[in-house]
């Protein structure tokens, strides 16, 4: 865990952020990882059995880590009927 939380680290000097893709071709062990650390996370959250612990999130968290990369449903919703308003007002209908 500590090898490749450094390897987060690094990543982060680099580019400046904790969003490392899925399949990220430079490391595919590191985005791996921080999926895993996601899912893990979010198991924690509903009580289920899980390799996160307190002091591991601390150090993801003290990075700037983004637990979700998905928006909340409501969030989608409202974003997308924002873009159909933008379609009908440009062309008239939808």
């Amino acid at each position: 865990w500590e090898d490749r939380f450094r390897a987060l680290c690094k990543f982060k000097e680099n580019f400046g952020h904790c969003m490392v893709p899925a399949r990220y071709p430079a490391d595919r062990q590191l985005g791996h990882w921080v999926m895993t650390q996601r899912r893990q996370y979010h198991l924690l959250m509903k009580s289920r059995p899980s390799s996160m612990t307190n002091h591991r999130m601390a150090k993801l968290k003290s990075l700037g880590f983004v637990w979700s990369v998905r928006n909340d449903h409501d969030e989608m919703w409202a974003v997308r009927f924002g873009e159909l308003k933008s379609f009908k007002a440009k062309y008239g209908d939808c």
